[in-house]
């Protein structure tokens, strides 16, 4: 990112706010294991990566929020001395609104500020390009008084309600989280529901996690999502009539003899082995097997082919393709599915020829030239040091 251009840039649009603004940075994020398992009472495998949303930042003595994307239309303007309502027309404006909402609600008392915002994730890639915002708003908003994890989770939760409430989309908090929490070369074993979490060292030593953008949008993923859920539901609730279980990831394989449907054998098969690959990847990746961490992940992206039925044709391509390349230590689909974006986990000497070798399948497969990006682990949300 061109810093000093950003702020250039800034006061082209706040000509009127002087001063030297700060520079603030949220990063996407991916889940290395764990899928469709958060809605399950399943622990996930998330961390950030080393792409996200820069902020350039000037805060204000009156009680008014600014906020324009250099990415993207509509200008978010957020007064903190009246009713904040959600306006479709806005678009991705509403996002802040909420979260600003959300603090004022909770009587965090948000400080005014203008920000011009940029951002170097793909849109609609399942990178977490929402959360990021949302999350990056409230540090923004709460700065410097977010000072402990404690007050990080705080802003994570506010963040998820937000989504929930005011932007009305059903999402879980595992995106916030590891935004709001994430530590440099770590992911984070996160307990979904009660929000109890460690970190998890991740050394790759002579391998890159390489995320592939399929090019290819998640149309079917909204309403199959829900689907899923449902089935989970049912599967779940067959197992409860004989074993005293809250949640579907506390079944054993042993239990599917209690489905009598095939289809839902299907989706509580996933989610019981899922939560074992996670707890096999967290002592792989302690061990820095990174053999075995591989291993697992393309056994996660079977599971999620063949039991939960979420790849779709584009995703299994870009997997097929990748676990061809010599070098290529494992692959799976990471997101909702049906499209967005698959990770693997490369070996650095053969990373400019996976990319070349994948590109060729894939294009004959798809017709389509998917993207690589090639990421490290940073830390979450924070005020870069520039």
């Amino acid at each position: 990112m061109d810093i000093p251009e950003l702020k250039n840039s800034f006061h082209e649009y706040f000509p009127d706010t002087p001063g030297d603004p700060e520079i603030f940075f949220a990063p996407g994020r991916i889940n290395l294991i764990g899928e469709h398992i958060d809605y399950n009472g399943g622990k996930v495998l998330p961390c950030t990566i080393s792409r996200g949303i820069y902020a350039c930042v000037l805060f204000r003595d009156d009680r008014m929020i600014n906020i324009h994307s250099l990415d993207q239309d509509h200008r978010a303007h957020i007064p903190l001395d009246r009713k904040i309502t959600y306006d479709q027309a806005l678009g991705w404006a509403n996002y802040p609104m909420g979260v600003i909402d959300r603090l004022i609600r909770d009587n965090n008392s948000p400080k005014g500020f203008d920000a011009l915002i940029t951002s170097d994730l793909p849109e609609g890639s399942g990178l977490s390009s929402s959360a990021a915002l949302e999350v990056l708003c409230a540090y923004c908003a709460m700065y410097p008084k977010i000072s402990s994890d404690k007050d990080r989770v705080y802003m994570a939760q506010a963040c998820q309600q937000a989504e929930n409430t005011f932007v009305h989309v059903n999402c879980g908090i595992m995106d916030q989280a590891c935004i709001a929490l994430g530590k440099k070369d770590h992911a984070i074993s996160l307990d979904t529901h009660t929000l109890e979490y460690r970190y998890i060292p991740v050394s790759l030593g002579q391998a890159h996690l390489v995320i592939m953008n399929s090019m290819h949008a998640r149309k079917l993923s909204g309403s199959a999502y829900n689907t899923r859920r449902i089935e989970c539901e049912e599967a779940l609730n067959h197992i409860k009539t004989h074993r005293d279980i809250q949640t579907l990831c506390e079944a054993k394989c042993d239990d599917l003899v209690y489905i009598p449907d095939k289809t839902l054998k299907k989706r509580a098969r996933h989610a019981i082995t899922e939560q074992q690959r996670v707890y096999s990847s967290i002592e792989m990746l302690k061990r820095n097997d990174l053999a075995g961490f591989g291993h697992l992940l393309n056994a996660s992206h079977l599971s999620l082919k063949e039991d939960f039925e979420v790849t779709g044709e584009y995703l299994d391509a870009l997997v097929d393709e990748a676990i061809k390349v010599d070098g290529c230590l494992g692959a799976r689909m990471t997101g909702a599915g049906f499209g967005g974006c698959a990770i693997a986990l490369v070996q650095k000497e053969a990373i400019e020829g996976f990319k070349a070798e994948v590109t060729k399948g894939y294009r004959e497969k798809t017709c389509k030239t998917p993207e690589f990006y090639v990421c490290t682990i940073p830390d979450g949300v924070c005020r870069l040091e520039i």
